[in-house]
């Protein structure tokens, strides 16, 4: 009985590392005024039967931003309010609104929020619980359950690359 306990700790263990080391993948683009822009890989934050949240932190040399990608688009999204998240200690904290684009190929839609300096440290460093987003019919509040440490992971891989 504690082989099979041990695998399973060992499975687990190797599954949660890969997993991590797998959203630390940086790409970089030269903007046509000479910015270079710094990606991590999209990632999946939020699933609930057909709607889907996908996080990719951006950083173009100065400020930090979160793309939140929502598919379909079809949710009645405030493309242009900004961003309440509840931290794993239940403190909030409110990401402003940048830009929004909305892909109708795909029925996506991309909306970024700046992270500011003070934002960036204490999200490289407490999980993410809860965001809020405001809708046409009031605010609707998405627990991240399942990935609630997503976007630390991302601002620490993309941080860390940076320097």
């Amino acid at each position: 009985m504690k082989v099979y306990r041990v695998f399973y700790f060992l499975a687990l263990f190797s599954f949660s590392f890969g997993v991590a080391s797998a959203q630390c993948d940086i790409t970089s683009k030269m903007t046509a005024d000479g910015i270079i822009m710094t990606f991590t890989e999209r990632a999946l934050l939020y699933e609930f039967n057909d709607l889907k949240f996908y996080s990719t932190i951006r950083y173009d040399g100065a400020d930090y931003f979160f793309r939140l990608k929502v598919a379909p688009a079809n949710l009645d999204y405030d493309k242009k309010a900004n961003l309440v998240i509840v931290l794993a200690d239940n403190k909030t904290q409110e990401l402003k609104y940048f830009e929004s684009k909305e892909n109708t190929k795909d029925s996506t839609l991309n909306v970024e929020y700046q992270i500011s300096g003070e934002q960036l440290e204490l999200l490289k460093t407490i999980n993410i619980r809860t965001i809020k987003i405001q809708t046409g019919s009031g605010e609707k509040v998405f627990n991240l359950i399942d990935r609630p440490a997503l976007i630390k992971e991302q601002l620490i891989c993309i941080s860390e690359k940076k320097n």
